[in-house]
């Protein structure tokens, strides 16, 4: 599970613990109008951040920051 938090005045949002499906969550921010440029990490588990888990690759972060600069999302020191 993850979530989007919204600023209505700015369109800006922040996604909360992206894994799985990243295309997926850039869509349905972009489809409300609005721009990924932050992401929250919860807690570091790979179901929360993507990552290798028992030999199964999860999609997460990595691939929001490669799908996101298309979206907005810009990586910060």
């Amino acid at each position: 599970m993850c979530h989007l938090i919204g600023d209505p005045a700015t369109r800006q949002a922040a996604v909360v613990d992206p894994a799985w499906d990243i295309e997926r969550i850039v869509q349905a921010a972009q489809q409300d109008g609005y721009t990924i440029s932050k992401v929250l990490i919860t807690h570091t588990h790979q179901d929360h951040t993507g990552g290798e888990l028992f030999g199964h690759y999860i999609p997460g972060v990595v691939e929001l920051a490669g799908t996101g600069r298309r979206a907005g999302v810009r990586a910060q020191d």
